[in-house]
């Protein structure tokens, strides 16, 4: 009878609940905390691994008359004169900043991916166009944070005596004549 009535009212109300709840979430972004840690960590660790290689490639580049021969002799130069810790310069920005990349670039691509498809109500675009939009985007807002973070890696890089940190090194490009644009330049 009537607490059979009540029973379904109250099991039609939760259905709707549930169908609007799961529509809302399936189209708004989603900012998933575990995304953005295991994409940061992810790119931090593999490009800071990476450093030594770089360190080298990058002292070739600026003083290609001095380091003439190939990157294993470069290395042992910087070596022999600078110190094995020499090969490490430019950690520091180098984990902070593909850190916050790679957090940007995962993270922002599973928040896009919602978005977009919402974006494209009334008509339906290929499932990779919607992926490939979402990457690009997701792509540019992570290499604009990195960008200034790259050129006090290869400040520190390029000035082996300066003993500068990180964060000394961003606050003279930020606060130095060029501003900004010496950051992104």
């Amino acid at each position: 009878g009537r607490r059979g009535k009540s029973v379904e009212k109250r099991s039609a109300l939760m259905s709707l609940l549930l169908l609007q709840a799961a529509a809302y979430s399936a189209i708004t972004p989603v900012f998933d905390g575990r995304v953005f840690l295991s994409g940061g960590i992810a790119a931090a660790l593999s490009h800071t691994a990476s450093v030594p290689v770089d360190v080298v490639k990058t002292r070739i580049q600026l003083d290609p008359d001095r380091f003439s021969g190939n990157a294993v002799q470069a290395a042992g130069m910087l070596i022999a004169e600078e110190g094995p810790g020499s090969l490490l310069a430019g950690t520091g920005p180098t984990f902070i900043g593909y850190f916050l990349q790679g957090s940007l670039k995962f993270g922002l691509y599973e928040a896009f991916k919602p978005m977009l498809q919402q974006c494209c109500t009334g008509f339906e675009p290929p499932q990779l166009i919607v992926l490939l939009c979402a990457a690009v985007a997701a792509e540019a807002f992570a290499s604009i944070a990195l960008c200034p973070l790259e050129a006090a890696r290869i400040r520190l890089v390029q000035e082996p005596n300066a003993e500068a940190n990180t964060f000394q090194t961003l606050a003279r490009m930020f606060l130095g004549r060029d501003g900004l644009a010496q950051a992104f330049g």
